[in-house]
């Protein structure tokens, strides 16, 4: 829900993760890379190796997931651009800070700051990285 709140939801399947909860198996598939992104960015805990996903949550723990959710969205979504942007950048971003819900800043290794719209943003490094990832594609494959 938190990520596809945030528009970030096509990205997420695409990073990878070194490490994730030791019972990720159990989540359904199609949520994995939500779950890992989620607690890559801090933003879900379990009990630090264990996520268990199929156990009833506790009054603290929904608790803690609505206010990060609620009070602390701009850290968390900062942190998700973060993540996604360094990860997926052809060119060397080193930085991106959020000035509001649809700005933001982004830092590249020669010093330069550049503002930009989040979603035209996001749209053109997803386009860019699907072009990239067909570009090593020939043949009867690229048909």
């Amino acid at each position: 829900m938190f990520v596809r709140a945030m528009g970030l939801e096509e990205f997420v399947v695409l990073l990878e993760y070194d490490a994730s909860f030791a019972d990720i198996q159990k989540v359904f598939s199609w949520a994995q890379p939500h779950v890992a992104f989620l607690k890559d960015i801090g933003f879900i805990e379990g009990n630090g190796k264990y996520y268990f996903p199929h156990d009833p949550t506790t009054r603290e723990a929904f608790t803690k997931l609505t206010y990060r959710f609620k009070m602390e969205e701009s850290k968390y979504y900062e942190l998700a651009l973060n993540r996604i942007i360094l990860e997926m950048m052809i060119e060397e971003a080193v930085g991106v800070e959020l000035i509001d819900e649809e700005t933001i800043l982004v830092t590249y290794d020669d010093g330069e700051v550049f503002e930009y719209d989040i979603a035209y943003y996001l749209q053109g490094l997803y386009m860019t990285f699907q072009y990239e990832s067909l570009a090593y594609l020939d043949g009867f494959m690229w048909q």
